[in-house]
C-alpha cells in the first residue's frame, strides 16, 4: 500500500516528523527515526511543541489510571 502525504519542503525534518505523527501518518518510533532523533528526546520535542505524546479516549484514560492507581499484590 502506497501513501502520499504532502509536507512543506520548508520545514525541518524534526517538524516533518512532527506533522506526520499528529496525522497519524507515522508511529512515534517512525517519527523519530525519520527527524533522526533518539526516542526520548523525540517525545521532549514533541511535548515542546504541544503535541499529546499519547491520545487516549477520556474513558479508557480514566480507565488506565485506575489500574495504575490500583494496589499490586507482591509477587516472591
Amino acid at each position: 500500500m502506497q501513501i502520499t502525504l504532502e509536507i512543506p519542503d520548508h520545514l525541518l525534518p524534526s517538524q516533518q516528523a512532527a506533522h506526520l505523527f499528529k496525522e497519524g501518518a507515522l508511529s512515534l518510533g517512525q517519527s523519530a527515526k525519520f527527524a533522526g532523533m533518539p526516542y526520548v528526546l523525540f517525545i521532549e520535542y514533541l511535548s515542546r511543541e504541544g503535541i499529546p505524546v499519547v491520545n487516549y479516549p477520556p474513558d479508557e484514560l480514566e480507565e488506565e489510571l485506575l489500574v495504575a492507581a490500583s494496589p499490586k499484590p507482591l509477587t516472591p
